[in-house]
């Protein structure tokens, strides 16, 4: 049920019963989205595979009226309600909102648009045995019974219920008559607190509806639906891989797409693994590939919209309590992004290297049975391994292409980017005819462009160190280089690349042409400096300025 990688958190709902204050102490994922219009907030819709949940509006309460006289609807009710008292339950929900942050949703058909009933989260205005409490509670008209509505809506309320609004546990109560309410919390998971059956304080004693029945669901019991179980290797998983990429294709038909991989571990023969099938879709760009995510919502795709991590989309297929447990994961990435590049070459390194795979075949084991109920520090206690076989895998994709005047609009792009303009000319907006004029201008500096399997991710240069003169550097023998570079895909950042991409360079081609290399990063520059002591370089003086570190590495030494 939890996503790996989701920052928490804290807010407070407050319940008050009979005028004593009570609180509920929650964690909240990322940003709540679910909040009212009323706080001059924008309108929130979720959407399921068929449904809306939105806002309520003013044209839902004739509907809402007419399903609330409706005897079958209300079967399980002390009585129908007036138009009146319709009204006054809607401005209740709405209040609730304003007050708590969440409630009922009116649900929608999203084919037809017609409203069919509503769904939600609500604290109970009463006191009972096991309050204070967030009751899950759903009505349909008639009209719609019997087609999944109230669970597939109700799964989604859960969903949000521990993933946004992060409560530890969701109930449910109804009348011991009403059957079929209780096989839809049966089928949401739910399980019966035999030890909870109550008489309903609004009912008088005696009455027929009286004694309710109590249904009980934990984020934990939900979390362990989603444990991680990691299996031998079956080959169904590339059968079920190649189905679900054809049936794919067939409907993503759009130029850009690029192409669709079947990745993670299920797509490496012979390797354990959770059986759950992970798919990378490669688009141009990310913006159109949003047009993916109420098409993957009708193939029964669960879409993560809190991800942090905005420079890719991802779903799931199968998550509790949409499911008993996953089954898909589909990555849509950039063809630039460093996840489309690498875990496809991570996946190929596995093939082609038995040993390597035993040892993480080794490694996923011993984890499982540590994290089994912790998703996030599973796969966070596989990030040195990874870490290290990605090096690997990319050492032979990586090259060096000389700068051509058609990679300047790159160069300007990757100028402007935040994490490099914190050091590279900062005082200076870049505009295509200032790049032109600086680059093809400067005859003596040999600039390439960074290529990891031909996708272009950074630019680095060299240059005779004599042939420009800085006042505040010291003074060096002859045959030294000067060298400057920078990773202009974001997604390569912090991954461990710098040192391999400066220690191949300096190989092929710094040290044909130079006997020593030097490189001045500004001492603020942490990670540049780390990144060049990895690549060989010591320290040698800070420049009178105080600005840069001077740094060196013998290329006759090995690289």
């Amino acid at each position: 049920m939890k996503i790996p990688g989701r920052a928490c958190d804290t807010m407070i709902f407050v319940l008050s019963y009979n005028g004593v204050g009570r609180q509920i102490h929650c964690e909240k994922l990322s940003v709540l989205k679910v909040v009212s219009v009323a706080r001059g907030l924008r309108e929130i819709v979720f959407e399921t595979k068929r449904l809306m949940l939105r806002e309520w509006k003013e044209e839902d309460i004739p509907a809402f009226a007419a399903m609330n006289q409706d005897p079958d609807v209300m079967e399980f009710f002390p009585s129908t309600l007036t138009d009146e008292e319709t009204k006054s339950r809607v401005d209740w929900m709405r209040c609730h909102r304003v007050k708590h942050g969440f409630s009922n949703f009116a649900v929608e058909l999203k084919e037809t648009h017609e409203f069919i009933g509503f769904v939600g989260l609500s604290i109970p205005p009463y006191q009972m045995q096991f309050t204070p409490c967030i009751e899950i509670g759903w009505r349909i008209a008639k009209n719609f019974w019997n087609q999944g509505y109230a669970t597939e809506a109700a799964r989604m309320v859960l969903h949000l219920a521990f993933e946004h609004y992060g409560l530890k546990e969701v109930v449910s109560f109804t009348s011991a008559l009403n059957k079929p309410s209780m096989r839809v919390m049966e089928k949401l998971g739910m399980v019966r607190d035999f030890q909870g059956d109550f008489d309903h304080p609004k009912l008088p004693r005696g009455h027929p509806l009286a004694t309710h029945v109590l249904y009980r669901i934990t984020r934990e019991s939900v979390e362990a639906k989603d444990c991680v179980q990691i299996e031998p290797y079956h080959p169904d998983w590339p059968v079920q891989a190649k189905f679900e990429i054809d049936r794919l294709k067939s409907r993503l038909n759009f130029s850009w797409v690029q192409g669709i991989d079947h990745i993670g571990s299920t797509a490496v023969p012979g390797l354990c693994a959770k059986p759950i099938v992970d798919l990378a879709i490669g688009v141009t760009g990310l913006e159109s590939a949003k047009a993916l995510i109420p098409m993957l919502i009708e193939d029964d795709y669960i879409f993560w919209e809190d991800n942090p991590d905005t420079s890719k989309l991802f779903f799931v297929k199968g998550m509790p309590p949409f499911g008993e447990r996953r089954t898909h994961h589909i990555h849509v990435l950039p063809v630039t992004h460093h996840d489309w590049i690498i875990r496809r070459l991570f996946r190929d390194y596995l093939i082609k290297h038995p040993e390597t795979k035993h040892a993480y075949a080794d490694l996923k084991q011993n984890l499982a049975s540590q994290y089994q109920s912790d998703r996030e520090a599973y796969t966070n206690s596989k990030t040195t391994f990874i870490r290290d076989i990605n090096l690997k895998a990319v050492k032979p994709h990586l090259h060096f292409k000389p700068l051509a005047e058609t990679d300047f609009p790159l160069l300007l792009k990757w100028l402007e980017e935040p994490h490099i303009k914190a050091w590279w000319d900062q005082d200076i907006t870049w505009t295509l005819e200032l790049i032109t004029q600086k680059y093809s201008a400067v005859r003596n500096v040999h600039g390439f462009i960074i290529l990891v399997q031909q996708v272009p991710i950074g630019y680095i240069q060299f240059y005779d160190i004599h042939d420009f003169s800085d006042a505040d550097r010291p003074q060096f023998p002859q045959s030294v280089a000067r060298l400057d570079y920078y990773i202009g895909e974001s997604g390569f950042l912090k991954k461990s690349f710098a040192p391999l991409i400066l220690k191949k360079f300096l190989q092929e081609q710094v040290k044909p042409l130079f006997s020593r290399c030097l490189v001045d990063p500004n001492i603020k520059n942490i990670a540049a400096i780390f990144a060049y002591e990895k690549a060989g370089f010591s320290r040698l003086m800070d420049a009178e300025s105080g600005e840069v570190c001077w740094m060196a590495v013998d290329l006759g030494a090995q690289i």
